[in-house]
């Protein structure tokens, strides 16, 4: 009885935290589109932070060009330096990693489901398009009031 008990509450938490993690990115995304209203009412013109946000998603690339690590500050860097040894070796004489097929497999699923249906749900930012296209909306509903006084 004890170890079922365990496992209900070992589910019931990470119920709890996946719940808390969704809620958390989503509440971040409703901020981040209340923060362009915030700007396109601020500067009286949609256009603009819509034009900065394609500029910057078309001008900034997703992965730096140079590594942090290689900056004045490295010795800062908590981020391990790529060419030391990792861990110990998860082969056995040389051979494959131990279950590497269903590994890879689980790996490959993963990836798939994150891809498709976890990676949008859990992101903090919205799209740039998605927040451009909301832009928008908030400069017709702007030029339809304007136009009805």
């Amino acid at each position: 009885m004890g170890h079922f008990a365990l496992l209900v509450v070992a589910i019931c938490s990470y119920a709890f935290w996946g719940v808390g993690r969704l809620l958390v990115a989503s509440l971040s995304r409703s901020r981040e589109i209340a923060a362009d209203r915030g700007a396109s009412a601020l500067l009286g013109d949609s256009a603009a932070p819509a034009s900065a946000l394609k500029t910057l998603d078309d001008d900034v690339p997703s992965a730096p060009d140079r590594d942090a690590r290689e900056a004045a500050l490295a010795s800062l860097s908590i981020v391990p330096d790529s060419n030391e040894e990792r861990g110990p070796k998860l082969t056995y004489e040389g051979r494959r990693p131990i279950l590497w097929g269903p590994r890879l497999r689980i790996r490959r699923v993963h990836h798939r489901l994150y891809e498709r249906y976890l990676r949008s749900a859990l992101a903090t930012h919205p799209a740039t398009d998605e927040r451009i296209d909301h832009l928008r909306t908030v400069e017709r509903d702007q030029t339809r009031t304007t136009s009805r006084r």
